[in-house]
């Protein structure tokens, strides 16, 4: 039965096409070709910004072309050259096309688009831009070291840090990191001098801290990152670990000194994210609520009231220390004490490392700590 419905229905269809039920296709007369070509690129929109290690990227070209009759042809050409020709587009009014040129070294191009409609009218549109390695410093910023390339840069400064203990690289939470090894008494020095104006800061940095455990006979208590102050037991910034374990975690402090003042960051305790993981550390100062901020992966640890009020002044700032105490280096960066027997020096990583002339706000924090996904 079913069959037999379907075998009528095919009769009248065919019947209703013989009658004229349905029109027949035709051409439609497009009209007079009254426009030329429209011509847009969506990419570059501006300069191409790639790693300092870098010297050339690849650069896909996006473009479209549209016309109110057609399309015949697109080329796409570069500083002058021609890359490549496009046509036969299936939409022939409209043609959205890409081209990918590979290993585009540093300094200024144009590319530049031409379309052409058979009617002869053409349309050439253009985009100058650069592409460059230079890094352009966020709002305050004043030292960034990423630890690419295999080197101890400040790519801000442009200045080396020192080394000591055979330092080395490895994976970071962003390309590569500092690599320590507290068994190689390991560290780098840099110098101190671009935080010593500062009157309100921030320190951010990452880190990945082995557990090294009581039997090595290293001690679980070491500095990550310290501005030395020549002259004092303490620097006049340090972030630590104060010592902790696998069952209940890691300890952290963090310690400012203003002259003869100095105010520590304590309770951050029983950390179960430090040993074995990355984790940000955030530290900051601003002189208009005269407190220290604690941040971890961007949580709010720790608002502690600093001992003084107002603007920051260290006194006899000496080298940043990545990976020790002030007073572990060989020789002690400060006159008031030497190597202690209760510190030692950092087994892990470092990455990322970044320092502000200003506190930065929550939110801003947490944008650092996302900028490594």
């Amino acid at each position: 039965m079913k069959l037999y419905k379907l075998y009528i229905m095919g009769a009248i269809f065919a019947f209703g096409c013989d009658d004229g039920y349905i029109d027949d296709i035709s051409a439609v007369d497009p009209g007079p070709d009254e426009s030329a070509p429209v011509v847009t690129i969506s990419n570059p929109v501006g300069d191409v910004f790639i790693p300092f290690t870098e010297n050339s990227t690849d650069v896909t070209f996006k473009f479209q072309a549209t016309d109110d009759i057609e399309v015949k042809s697109v080329t796409i050409a570069l500083d002058g050259a021609e890359l490549a020709s496009f046509s036969g587009f299936v939409d022939y009014r409209n043609a959205n096309n890409s081209f990918t040129y590979e290993d585009l070294p540093i300094g200024e191009h144009t590319v530049a688009v031409t379309a052409i409609d058979p009617s002869g009218k053409e349309t050439t549109e253009s985009v100058t831009f650069i592409v460059t390695n230079e890094y352009f410093p966020e709002d305050g910023e004043i030292f960034y070291m990423p630890f690419e390339g295999d080197v101890f840069l400040d790519i801000i400064s442009e200045k080396s840090a020192t080394t000591s203990g055979a330092p080395g690289f490895a994976d970071g939470i962003k390309g590569n990191a500092l690599s320590l090894d507290a068994a190689n008494e390991s560290y780098i020095l840099f110098p101190g001098d671009t935080l010593a104006g500062v009157e309100n800061f921030t320190l951010s940095f990452w880190a990945k801290v082995d557990y090294v455990g009581d039997e090595s006979g290293i001690d679980g208590s070491f500095g990550l990152v310290s501005l030395s102050n020549v002259s004092s037991f303490w620097g006049n910034i340090e972030v630590l670990v104060d010592g902790g374990n696998l069952t209940n975690g890691a300890n952290m402090k963090a310690h400012v000194t203003n002259g003869a003042s100095e105010t520590w960051v304590t309770g951050i305790t029983n950390l179960t994210n430090i040993f074995g993981q990355w984790s940000n550390h955030t530290l900051t100062y601003d002189a208009t609520s005269s407190e220290i901020k604690y941040y971890i992966n961007g949580e709010l640890k720790s608002t502690t009231p600093a001992a003084w009020t107002g603007p920051l002044a260290f006194e006899n700032v000496g080298p940043m220390v990545f990976g020790t105490y002030q007073f572990q280096t060989t020789p002690s960066l400060t006159s008031a004490t030497g190597s202690q027997p209760w510190a030692s020096f950092l087994t892990g990583e470092i990455d990322e490392v970044r320092i502000f002339n200003r506190a930065l706000s929550a939110d801003e924090i947490q944008a650092l700590v996302d900028d490594v996904d």
